[in-house]
């Protein structure tokens, strides 16, 4: 691999020729322009710490990466930059990172762990969907987590069948179609219930909202909750069944 595998343009590279599959970033590059690495069939890629911006699918879709190595702190990267890649297990993103953009690494089959910076203030729309053997991330209690972000993740299955990071229930995987929400539960993620076509919902929150979003739309449901609950609400408005608690 030489510097004339990469073509690079007022030190953002754009786009990358060569054959070599361990990728070195020159460090000359400060930027990675989007989908400069799509699809390419790389093993893995040292990002120097020069780089302090990765565009929108730089390496979405590469098949074969295995590794990432992120030499700097500061970097911003763009939203589904590593999203497909289905070799990638592990991944240590750099501290100085704040947000975790829509898509980030969607889809990628074989993530099993990922550490966060501790300052991350956002974790975006989608951004770990589809990753099925994720099992350890570190979410900082402070972090706004956003819609499906962790959906089908079910790896991170608890014993009682949910994926719940935060106050967030993001999945439900579990055999029961009686279902308790635990009680630390804020928010229920779209499609948190998709899978099942007949569900008793029993919630003792009198603030927990509920949304069709939640169900699939021909969800044969039942809500059992306090009088006065934004969850009798919801099920008076949708013409859902209501058992008082």
């Amino acid at each position: 691999m030489s510097n004339n595998d990469f073509i690079i343009k007022n030190n953002v590279l754009t786009e990358y020729t060569g054959t070599c599959d361990n990728i070195i970033i020159p460090d000359t590059v400060t930027k990675i322009k989007k989908s400069a690495f799509h699809n390419q069939f790389i093993k893995t890629v040292i990002i120097p710490q020069s780089v302090t911006e990765i565009g929108e699918c730089a390496f979405q879709g590469c098949q074969q990466l295995e590794k990432i190595e992120f030499l700097g702190a500061d970097v911003r990267i763009g939203s589904h930059a590593f999203a497909v890649c289905n070799r990638l297990s592990h991944v240590n993103l750099p501290e100085g990172l704040t947000a975790i953009r829509d898509g980030l690494f969607a889809n990628c089959k074989n993530l099993t762990s990922v550490k966060l910076p501790a300052n991350v203030e956002s974790i975006g729309k989608h951004a770990f969907e589809g990753c099925t053997k994720l099992e350890s991330i570190n979410v900082p209690e402070h972090t706004k987590l956003g819609e499906a972000a962790f959906q089908d993740c079910d790896g991170l299955t608890d014993k009682d069948g949910f994926v719940i990071i935060g106050n967030v229930l993001f999945h439900y995987n579990g055999r029961k179609h009686d279902v308790v929400i635990p009680d630390h539960v804020s928010k229920i993620d779209w499609n948190a219930f998709f899978h099942y076509i007949k569900l008793s919902i029993t919630t003792h929150s009198k603030e927990l909202p509920l949304s069709m979003d939640s169900f699939r739309w021909n969800v044969k449901l039942t809500i059992h909750a306090p009088l006065g609950s934004c969850a009798e609400q919801f099920a008076r408005e949708n013409n859902v069944p209501f058992v008082e608690i």
